[in-house]
């Protein structure tokens, strides 16, 4: 496949080999037509996952596989369009949200449960095929400044943290949304609830926070770049700015340095956590760590 006339957009990563993703098209994104094509890699190849394109941006991709059941597949876009597949036949339906006519922003799978967050701020938890429960927090008062969710994970669905503009941190407890005290002012982009019982978040202009409950400080990373998310995996932590993958050793954010054959990727934005293997999404390439080294899949 010729990726040199197509974006990735967003993906989601059951294992190491196996990788959905979204990709539009150059020429109509310039054309200003937003557009998203589902695919996925396995088995050294990608496939076309159905014919059908969307009329939006894919902004963000999750996947959930219930016990005995069939793995599904999820999009979101900015307005809360939602697709929802099925992977062992490709059958889909196509709906929204429902909630907020606020942005939204991501998905994230906690506990085999879908949540998806936004602006203002706004949170939401799939209860059934195209059907969401409100789950948002306080909303900001009239005047206020700019507020909003720009990413949201949890060590349980009792027990979850969400980041975005302006530094803010909340974290729901139960049922319950509760503004966090930020050591930061700066736009944050991502969360993880990490194996080690830490959260982590990253942001803008090399921001990087650890903390929990009420107890937040800020990793100094000596880095202007944006850190546009953060993953762990098998006991390392790893972060992605629009062009290298860094971890995180001894407090310091240094470049992984074990691609197989030197090959690096040249765009970077989003890491995905599998089973197996970690893979790192940019707009132009496609790498996954499985068996200690980074290797290009696209």
């Amino acid at each position: 496949m010729d990726h040199s006339l197509s974006t990735f957009l967003s993906g989601c990563a059951p294992f190491h080999d196996f990788i959905f993703f979204a990709k539009s098209l150059d020429e109509m994104d310039d054309a200003d037509q937003p557009n998203s094509t589902f695919l996925y890699f396995e088995e050294d190849d990608i496939h076309r996952f159905t014919a059908t394109s969307m009329a939006w941006p894919a902004i963000s991709m999750a996947t959930i596989k219930p016990e005995g059941g069939d793995r599904m597949l999820f999009a979101l876009g900015p307005n809360g369009e939602l697709w929802e597949g099925a992977a062992v036949d490709a059958s889909h339906v196509i709906g929204e949200i429902g909630i907020s006519d606020m942005s939204w922003r991501s998905l994230a799978v906690v506990d085999g449960n879908l949540f998806a967050c936004g602006m203002d701020p706004v949170a939401a938890v799939r209860t059934g095929p195209l059907k969401w429960r409100d789950s948002s927090a306080p909303p900001a008062a009239a005047g206020d400044r700019i507020v909003g969710f720009e990413s949201i994970d949890g060590f349980s669905s009792k027990d979850l943290y969400a980041v975005g503009w302006q530094g803010e941190i909340w974290h729901r407890k139960g049922t319950r949304w509760r503004q966090i005290d930020s050591p930061v002012s700066i736009n944050l982009n991502a969360v993880c609830c990490a194996d080690d019982g830490q959260v982590y978040a990253v942001g803008d202009k090399g921001v990087m926070l650890r903390g929990r409950d009420d107890t937040w400080s800020e990793i100094e990373t000596g880095l202007a770049d944006n850190l546009q998310d953060v993953r762990d995996f098998e006991g390392r932590l790893y972060v992605a700015t629009d062009f290298a993958i860094l971890e995180l050793v001894k407090d310091k954010l240094v470049p992984v340095g074990n691609f197989a054959d030197g090959d690096r990727p040249g765009s970077c934005l989003l890491l995905l956590r599998g089973e197996d293997g970690l893979v790192s999404l940019g707009p132009k390439d496609l790498f996954s760590l499985h068996g200690g080294n980074w290797r290009r899949v696209v």
